[in-house]
């Protein structure tokens, strides 16, 4: 259908709940289990209710149900509004004899009509009649396109946005009741076996596809007594009323005692808010000995003159029919005293009371043959709630929370941190977990963090925690400070994993809530198992998954679990898991399997893989290097010394350097003289030293010794004209040391020409310090803008004292005067 099809589909659906063929419609979708229209009328019946009990605020989210439901059939299930539009057309002119079928459905007596003489009424109490208009579509409508005076009332987008009088009440058109022999016959009221009991008011729980709408009922502690009222009742007429407190299961309680002491085959009737029931005791009598029970959910809405009056209860009692109704505490007390009609109904009435408060025999009852899931999760998930409140509100949770977390949804970063606290549950974190843990948790939903920063995280946390109908808050306080959980129903539900309530738990939410709950032994047992339940099923193949199972159960100290897990993970291709593999080999001391691992992790960039492949790497050369070296390689004994000086062990150093030599590799001479000039032994390094010379006439080995020869020379006596010839020598065959050491012998001789030379030379081939002595040099010349360069060519290098001297020199520069003229 396009809009305008839906729109006068509207219209018309309209004008049949304002007339008495509503109830037909209900009765002949009800007959057809397999339609898709049965949800939907349902909702429109709720709609019309909360329009008869002036309650605005309910019906506008009514209405966004409907709204919603017609969007999804117009997009899914086009042929039930075909099949809708059918409905309507036969029943939009419905002539008042039309026959009514004998039903399931309940009868809601409808007395809205069409009437040119209808009251407009406002804010009161009880009111009955008919919104004339009311719209599927979702376009805009331009100011000034509505008549003057037409209270056409727009449900655009789902939204009630009738007039608004001064007052702040929404104006829309009632009519006033229609004459009492309007009520239904008697052989038109469905029987008791066949009837709906949500549609009668009882209150709907969560379930699963395949699950009763309701669970199993519990017995009450008082329902022995009720039982005895209603079957007194049904032989004498009379009321029979059940009070109590909101959410205390007062309508399920009723229905359950109507339904458990009164014949199948009873006949009730169950009448819209407003009803003018004066005529109920005319159309009673004669029904030849038929049974017959008045259903009266919310007795507040049927008082009035026109509505239930003693008056009317004793031409009821005369022809025995019971009255079975329900009233909430507040009600009863504002009804039952003074000289109203409503006080002189009430004030013969001793009212069956319940409670939210369940005592222990009724609690006991909740684990009996006949209990499902729902009420065993009541027992132990309600908190300090009553189990009717729980059943009750779980739904409403449920649903809030989803809406909340739609791509229009207003509370973005609130429905995380719910979700959050959900999923700490889910992962076995039951107990209260601190702020700080839900604030980390929250932002590990990826994409939705970009909506959530519309809302800040003070919002959220108040829009969650907040209580919903007097009952509870989607999150509950712990009893630590700043701590929280999600409410057991929304948890219950995620948990039933064929509703689908959830995705998956994020896997870095598995580590928080074994941090969450470290210190509780037994939650953290709970984690630790299920997450092992839950990924174990997922692992195959996923890195991912793999790896949050090995840190978990590193975590759990299990590290031979561990090492499976991230070997696995590693071989499905995770850097991540490859260095933590590789770490863990390493300690354990095996790095010839470690370092596959490191060196996988390394090229990924991990830093610390890094690190750890370098020191398996070197481990694993002195192990080589060793078997080389003990079976007489002279080379690898030389390389062990130095590997030994490396790390400070300069007498295995001395070790090996000894054995090399002796093995015939004589560089290890020089390295020798190096450890013994280091330990100020000067006459025994100067041994090895020329011991070195006398091996090799070129090449590193060579000048390094030579450098290293005069070095000890110099410190024994710097007028040795041997050091020069040495320096001269090795700096000449290459040596950076050598160039620039004897460049400072040339400069303290006075021999700057020389000197210069060489400081040129030990900067071409890499000295910092030669280009740093080169400018000191040239400064103490006077040449101090040649010195400059050269301290700027130092400081290029990496030299930190010549950075020092030009930014002393550029603070005592002078600044010259500005004397351009502007």
């Amino acid at each position: 259908m396009d809009d305008g099809e839906l729109d006068l589909l509207a219209d018309e659906l309209m004008q049949v709940m304002a007339g008495d063929a509503w109830w037909h419609l209900q009765s002949g979708v009800a007959q057809a289990p397999e339609s898709r229209l049965t949800v939907l009328v349902l909702k429109l019946d709720r709609f019309k209710k909360a329009l008869l009990d002036d309650d605005l605020d309910s019906a506008r989210t009514a209405w966004t149900v409907v709204f919603r439901e017609v969007r999804d059939l117009a997009t899914s299930h086009p042929e039930a509004l075909g099949e809708l539009a059918e409905w309507v057309t036969t029943l939009r002119d419905y002539p008042e004899d039309l026959a009514a079928p004998d039903v399931a459905a309940p009868v809601r007596e409808d007395v809205l009509r069409h009437s040119a003489s209808g009251d407009t009424l406002h804010g009161s109490a009880i009111v009955t009649g008919a919104i004339i208009h009311a719209h599927f579509t979702g376009g805009d409508t331009p100011p000034g396109d509505t008549p003057p005076g037409d209270h056409r009332s727009d449900f655009r987008d789902g939204q009630f946005t009738g007039p608004v009088q001064g007052n702040g009440v929404q104006n829309n058109n009632y009519y006033g009741p229609g004459p009492h022999h309007a009520l239904p016959a008697v052989a038109h009221w469905p029987r008791l076996d066949r009837a709906d009991p949500v549609a009668l008011g009882v209150r709907r729980t969560r379930r699963l596809s395949d699950e009763p709408v309701l669970p199993a009922y519990t017995e009450r502690d008082c329902d022995a007594g009720l039982g005895a009222l209603v079957r007194n009742a049904a032989r004498s007429g009379g009321l029979v009323l059940v009070t109590g407190e909101p959410l205390s299961g007062k309508t399920r309680t009723a229905w359950a005692a109507l339904f458990g002491n009164l014949s199948g085959e009873t006949r009730i009737y169950a009448p819209s808010p407003g009803t003018d029931l004066r005529g109920l005791p005319a159309v009673l009598r004669g029904r030849g000995g038929e049974n017959t029970v008045v259903w009266l959910d919310d007795l507040e809405g049927h008082l009035g003159e026109k509505g239930l009056t003693a008056a009317v209860l004793a031409e009821l009692v005369q022809q025995s029919t019971p009255v079975i109704a329900t009233m909430g505490d507040e009600a009863y007390d504002l009804h039952r005293f003074g000289a109203s009609p409503s006080a002189r109904l009430l004030i013969g009435v001793e009212p069956v009371e319940l409670s939210c408060e369940w005592s222990p025999a009724e609690l006991a009852r909740l684990d009996g043959p006949l209990s499902d899931h729902r009420l065993s999760g009541a027992r132990g998930e309600r908190g300090d709630r009553g189990v009717t409140e729980y059943l009750a509100i779980g739904p409403e949770l449920a649903d809030q929370w989803r809406r909340a977390g739609r791509r229009t949804g207003a509370h973005p970063r609130g429905y995380l941190l719910v979700r959050a606290a959900i999923d700490l549950a889910r992962c076995g974190a039951r107990g209260e977990v601190a702020l700080d843990v839900l604030r980390a948790a929250h932002r590990m939903y990826g994409p939705d963090d970009v909506r959530a920063e519309r809302e800040s995280f003070e919002d959220a946390l108040a829009w969650a925690t907040g209580i919903q109908h007097g009952v509870t808050g989607m999150l509950v306080p712990g009893r630590g400070e700043n701590t929280w959980r999600a409410y057991g129903s929304l948890v219950a539900d995620a948990e039933d994993q064929a509703q689908g309530f959830t995705s998956p738990v994020p896997l870095e939410m598995w580590l928080l809530a074994l941090e969450a709950v470290r210190g509780v032994a037994r939650f953290r047992t709970v984690v630790f198992e299920r997450a092992h339940a839950v990924l174990e099923r997922r692992a195959a193949g996923d890195p991912d998954v793999l790896m949050a199972l090995g840190r978990i159960d590193r975590e759990f100290g299990d590290e031979a679990a561990a090492e499976r897990w991230f070997r696995g993970a590693a071989d499905a291709g995770s850097t991540e898991a490859a260095g933590a593999m590789g770490r863990l080999l390493a300690a354990r001391g095996d790095g010839a399997a470690a370092i596959p691992y490191l060196e996988m992790a390394a090229r990924a960039g991990d830093v610390e893989a890094q690190g750890a492949l370098g020191a398996a790497l070197a481990d694993r050369s002195v192990h080589w290097l060793t078997r080389a070296a003990e079976a007489g390689d002279g080379a690898a004994a030389h390389r062990l010394g130095e590997l030994s000086t490396g790390v400070g062990d300069n007498h295995e150093a001395r070790r090996w350097y000894v054995r090399a030599v002796e093995m015939g590799h004589e560089e290890a001479a020089g390295s020798l003289g190096s450890l013994f000039h280091e330990w100020h032994e000067l006459e025994v390094a100067e041994r090895w030293y020329r011991r070195a010379l006398a091996h090799t006439t070129s090449g590193s080995m060579y000048y390094r010794a030579a450098n290293s020869l005069a070095l000890v020379l110099r410190e024994r006596d710097p007028d040795d004209p041997e050091v020069e010839s040495l320096y001269r020598a090795a700096a000449e065959a290459g040596s950076v040391s050598a160039a620039t050491n004897l460049a400072n012998d040339l400069r303290d001789r006075g021999e700057t020409e020389e000197a210069r030379r060489w400081f040129e030379v030990g900067h071409a081939r890499g000295s910092y310090y030669a280009a740093a002595a080169l400018a000191a040099m040239l400064w103490d010349q006077g040449a101090e803008a040649e010195a400059e360069e050269w301290f700027h060519k130092a400081a290029e290098a990496g030299h930190h004292e010549a950075e020092d001297i030009l930014a002393e020199l550029a603070r005592n520069r002078p600044i010259a005067p500005d004397n351009v003229e502007g």
